[in-house]
């Protein structure tokens, strides 16, 4: 998944208006940026896979939709300033 995908689907599952996600270009992103990035860079899962087993990693669907649930679920505290 891109990071533009990967958006996409927070959307959805939050029902987020698409159309509040633009597609940008990576140079542009980061340009002044104090810290360089680098463009090809994703967590390779294998060998925790292999260590813990297959099942322990879910779809990143099924994670998001769990996290709205535990964000409903959460009562909202007013902050004190």
């Amino acid at each position: 998944t891109t990071n533009l995908g990967f958006v996409k689907k927070i959307a959805k599952i939050f029902n987020f208006k698409n159309n509040s996600i633009t597609k940008t270009y990576f140079d542009e992103f980061f340009k002044d940026k104090p810290a360089p990035r680098t463009k090809c860079c994703w967590l390779d899962t294998a060998k925790f896979r292999k260590e813990f087993s297959r099942g322990i990693l879910r779809p990143i669907e099924a994670s998001l939709k769990d996290f709205k649930k535990q964000i409903e679920k959460s009562e909202v505290q007013p902050i004190s300033l």
